[in-house]
């Protein structure tokens, strides 16, 4: 049996069906043998050679990696008071493989639909969103995580971790540290301090010319997660910790910023027709630091997108104009959620909104920035673009980005130039007849009868043309011309800000200067070239310092994150531009002209105040039905010892209002330095001609006999008046209550007997009024006269009141003192 079973085997062997089973027997194990060697390469080179490639995509699948935002340096004032800082929020992201689970199904009964419904109308309803948009981001389940929104404040924060509490689940809701920026004061020193853009980078002011110092590095925080995007131990799980920002102490000085500001905006008030509105720039005329800067209107750094006032006005009047231009048939509506708010809401109905416009196009870009080439703006582009130039308009700091032709004041320049060069000396005369011929061009004196004769310290008072036309003669071209460019009028001044512009002169230089005959002369009075506030701030700094052109600068120090200062900002002294002795004389000479000639309007009792006024006349636009001007000031305090220098411009006025100079900027800035200086600690020291300025103290005068009474207020050059009958040796009661602060001459009631009665009195309209008549006015209602502006000696026919506070029409009590600030209308001329 054994040989038959072995030779049956054999048979089975040699048959063909055998041979064929054996040959793939034979193929099947080779087939697995090179797969087996295929998967041991692939294993050994992933395993092996591309070990930590492979580990990284396994961690890159595994982890959620979130950037945590580093806190943003602080900004200040010089004396530490925040202006600007970053407050601790959160930033609410979703993993949409986590709003819905099964687990989470079997436990409330919701399906997948209802889950992510519920959470995505939550997080809408919570943090302010569009609910279609949020319930597309929950369910894109290709993403691991996505953002919802970025900077929540900690109370919205926690009623969201509220809501995870009650409904027992996170839903995939995680909360990553971050931080948003707060402006302390709102629209405060809004175009210095600037804004930050969405990404928390600076874009404008102080936040973009430091956003380097300002915005620390970025942390991370890296979580790992399971297959069911649960979180899970991983040995490389890490919070890289956020380095905070460094901060930055301004030279700006809080209190004297709010000087400026508040007097601007009531500028701004006063002058309506402005329509570039008012700028003012107060600083160190020694060091350069500026202790304040505005250009009003402002705009609120925590809502940077909202337009106001003149902005609002244009964007409007441009859309509409476009609107006519190009829909004349066809009615439309825009509302002010769009002008104000930029809300598309707003955009109700603009027919034909994408079609091309004709005349209009726009550049294309490629990837790198560079224009490829330009096409046809459509009409909603043109609407829009409408609304972002005058937003930029707003945020931009005109005080170091829009150039204007100087006027008058430039003659500071013309006079301190001419005497340096030796072209002129301090004794030159000249005459004015109202006029000056140049080849053939009647250039005239704002005085057109003329200034008669003159030496070089009256042309400076009189802001005569003709005298200055003679000196630019005298000096020359050339001499000119360099001493423009010594005092860095054709360079930017190196302000630590973005965004300054260096002016606007001949684009030929000195050759095209000197190519027309009429150039030199009107240049002499600061006409046809544009130059900025700082830069003509800058140049005065100069003038009046003894001759330095100092660099200005806004940031003090930049401080470390624990309160180290990393870096201080020194003075800065370019160049010696013309001797002392020179500048001396330039000192005198703005000191008489408030005092004695058409800057009187600047004057502040009790302080030496230099200044030099302006009016200039600003190209039409198309629209324009007549001339339009900006009327500008220097103000220096004390001028025997500068500290203060205050230059302020109100910008394009209609010729049929007020737009001098002298009567329109003199008065602002008056009432800044008389704010500012007080508040540097320098007391106001009167001379004898300003004794009646001075103000005391009422003392109290109620048990003192009558003759003590006159004796203590005599000694203050005061005088009194019994009211009443005489029913007591003594005073009883008195008007003002002692410490009222009252002008020399004021006259006290006094009650021997009795008191008064308590009854307020209506404050009266004192426009028109001389001083005396306000005075008598005033006194007549038991009130007393505080009289600002103008020096006594100045009074003419022409002087009135400009304000009064309390207004008219106030309920006050008995002895309130009236504020009332007198110009003079008349022979201040309009420069």
């Amino acid at each position: 049996m054994a040989n038959g079973g072995h030779t049956m085997a054999s048979m089975n062997q040699n048959t063909p069906n055998g041979r064929m089973r054996s040959r793939i027997a034979v193929l099947v194990i080779m087939l697995c043998g090179v797969c087996f060697a295929a998967v041991a390469v692939r294993l050994f080179y992933m395993q092996v050679v591309r070990n930590q490639f492979y580990i990284t995509k396994a961690r890159q699948y595994q982890t959620k990696d979130s950037i945590v935002a580093p806190s943003r340096g602080t900004i200040y004032d010089r004396n530490m008071n925040k202006l600007a800082e970053s407050a601790a929020t959160e930033r609410i992201s979703v993993n949409p493989n986590q709003a819905y689970t099964k687990a989470r199904q079997d436990r409330t009964g919701l399906n997948e639909t209802q889950q992510r419904e519920k959470v995505a109308r939550m997080l809408a309803e919570t943090l302010g969103l569009n609910y279609e948009t949020v319930l597309q981001q929950v369910s894109d389940t290709t993403k691991q995580s996505k953002d919802i929104k970025s900077r929540v404040d900690q109370d919205t924060c926690n009623t969201i971790r509220e809501w995870i509490e009650e409904n027992e689940s996170s839903y995939g809701i995680t909360f990553v540290p971050d931080t948003r920026r707060y402006y302390i004061n709102g629209a405060f020193a809004s175009q210095v301090l600037g804004m930050v853009d969405g990404d928390g980078v600076g874009t404008y002011g102080v936040e973009a010319a430091y956003n380097a110092e300002l915005s620390g590095k970025p942390g991370r925080l890296v979580r790992a997660e399971n297959a069911q995007n649960g979180e899970m131990p991983f040995d490389y799980d890490q919070y890289i910790d956020a380095e905070d920002g460094n901060s930055i102490v301004l030279t700006i000085d809080e209190n004297i910023q709010s000087i400026l500001e508040n007097h601007l905006e009531t500028a701004l008030a006063d002058n309506p027709y402005a329509r570039d509105g008012v700028e003012g720039v107060v600083m160190n005329p020694n060091t350069g630091e500026v202790y304040a800067m505005a250009s009003m209107p402002d705009y609120d750094a925590n809502e940077p997108y909202t337009l106001t006032g003149i902005y609002y006005e244009a964007e409007k009047k441009a859309i509409e104009g476009l609107m006519e231009k190009y829909q004349p048939e066809v009615p439309f509506e825009i509302n002010d959620e769009y002008y104000i708010y930029g809300r598309k809401a707003g955009l109700v109905y603009v027919p034909n909104e994408d079609m091309e416009l004709p005349d209009q196009t726009e550049p294309v870009y490629d990837e790198k920035g560079k224009v490829i080439g330009r096409r046809q703006r459509t009409l909603i582009e043109a609407i829009r673009k409408c609304r972002s130039d005058e937003l930029i308009r707003m945020w931009t700091n005109h005080t170091i980005s829009s150039a204007q032709e100087p006027g008058s004041t430039f003659k500071l320049m013309t006079v301190s130039s001419a005497l340096e060069s030796g072209s002129i000396a301090t004794t030159t005369p000249f005459y004015c007849t109202g006029e000056r011929t140049v080849t053939g061009e009647t250039i005239h004196c704002w005085k057109r009868t003329g200034h008669g004769a003159e030496d070089t310290m009256q042309a400076v008072m009189n802001s005569c043309n003709p005298a200055m036309i003679e000196i630019g003669f005298k000096t020359g071209a050339n001499t000119f011309y360099e001493y423009m460019k010594a005092y860095g009028l054709f360079e930017k001044t190196g302000i630590d800000l973005i965004g300054e512009s260096a002016g606007v002169f001949y684009s030929g230089g000195l050759d095209e200067f000197k190519s027309s005959d009429t150039n030199l002369p009107v240049a002499t009075f600061g006409q046809r070239f544009n130059v900025t506030t700082i830069q003509m701030a800058t140049m005065i700094s100069a003038i009046v310092n003894g001759g330095e052109l100092v660099t200005p600068y806004i940031v003090k120090e930049v401080l470390n994150p624990d309160g180290s200062v990393k870096e201080e900002t020194k003075p800065v002294i370019k160049r010696q531009v013309i001797s002392e002795q020179t500048s001396a004389f330039m000192r005198e000479a703005l000191y008489q002209t408030v005092y004695n000639g058409t800057a009187t309007n600047a004057y502040v009792a009790g302080y030496n105040v230099g200044g030099k006024t302006a009016t200039s006349e600003i190209p039409r636009q198309k629209d324009d039905l007549e001339d339009r001007y900006n009327a500008g000031i220097v103000a220096v305090a004390p001028i025997e010892d500068p500290q203060l220098l205050v230059y302020i411009v109100v910008k394009d006025i209609p010729k049929s209002y007020d737009h001098g100079g002298g009567k329109v900027a003199a008065p602002i800035a008056a009432r800044v330095v008389a704010d500012a200086m007080p508040y540097l600690g320098i007391e106001p020291n009167y001379s004898s001609e300003e004794s009646a300025r001075a103000e005391h103290a009422v003392p109290n005068l109620v048990g003192m006999t009558e003759a003590e009474a006159e004796r203590e207020l005599a000694a203050l050059g005061m005088e009194y008046r019994v009211r009443g009958k005489v029913e007591s040796e003594t005073v009883t009661d008195q008007i003002p209550a002692a410490g009222t602060r009252l002008q020399g001459k004021s006259r006290i009631i006094l009650y021997m007997g009795g008191e008064q009665s308590g009854e307020e009195v209506i404050v009266p309209n004192l426009t028109g009024l001389t001083p005396a008549e306000c005075r008598d006015t005033l006194q007549a209602r038991g009130l007393y006269l505080k009289r600002m502006g103008i020096p006594n000696k100045n009074t003419s026919a022409g002087t009135r009141p400009l304000r009064q506070y309390p207004e008219s029409g106030t309920s006050v009590p008995e002895g309130t003192v009236i504020t009332v600030e007198f110009i003079n209308t008349t022979n201040i001329g309009d420069q």
